[in-house]
């Protein structure tokens, strides 16, 4: 699958939730919007990310370079993970008003985002069940990442392997097709989660809208603290 229909949920207030929607219809998403966007590095190439994996001394120095980092934006592979965000995680008294967000993503712009979930489960998962819960989630390309994870004392090498991870392709479809729920670190609750390398073109949005339902709260298949 080289092109993965994405979902962003936030939240604006009333007030700005008309221009918001016209903004992303007619000039898609991007940095200067003002939409908690951060920096992502893109900069490793695929073909090398076996060997990097297998480098003595690899660090976040190899992973995180500063001139390879671009603007990115969160996203969800289901419009349920982005109501979550919409319609709970992002609402408040102030932005209280949520929009979903559908649109088209190139592969090679989309890296998992593994910050309330597959970060802390590399740096601190040693166990079978993490192992397997891993593979159910992200797909069996994940534990060349992580078995090397689990076998060093280095937290730097085991959060530059997840770095690696999360750009690896086979991983990140393997992720898009999770429909498992996830209970992540401070209360997330998500089937697959990603990083969007910005700008995204207005023709790639699909829909850009107001949800009229509410947000049911969802059993978890998988909850962090558990597997840990």
């Amino acid at each position: 699958m080289t092109t993965l229909r994405l979902y962003r949920g936030v939240s604006v207030p009333l007030a700005d939730a008309d221009g918001t929607i016209s903004t992303v219809v007619r000039h898609g998403l991007n940095e200067e919007q003002g939409h908690r966007y951060f920096e992502q590095s893109w900069g490793l190439p695929i073909a090398q990310l076996a060997q990097l994996a297998e480098k003595a001394d690899l660090s976040t120095t190899d992973t995180r370079s500063s001139s390879s980092t671009r603007p990115a934006l969160c996203a969800c592979g289901t419009v349920e993970g982005a109501t979550y965000y919409a319609l709970q995680h992002n609402l408040s008294s102030i932005n209280n008003t949520p929009i979903i967000i559908e649109f088209n993503a190139k592969l090679d712009s989309v890296a998992v985002d593994g910050r309330d979930f597959l970060y802390t489960a590399f740096q601190f998962g040693k166990t079978e069940k993490v192992r397997s819960t891993l593979k159910e989630l992200f797909g069996s390309k994940i534990l060349f990442y992580f078995d090397a994870a689990r076998v060093t004392k280095d937290q730097d090498r085991r959060v530059a392997l997840c770095d690696l991870a999360t750009i690896d392709p086979c991983v990140v479809n393997a992720h898009y097709k999770n429909r498992s729920v996830i209970f992540g670190r401070y209360g997330t609750v998500f089937e697959n989660a990603f990083t969007v390398s910005l700008p995204i073109s207005p023709r790639n949005i699909i829909n850009v809208s107001i949800p009229t339902n509410r947000y049911e709260i969802r059993e978890p298949s998988v909850t962090l603290g558990e597997i840990l």
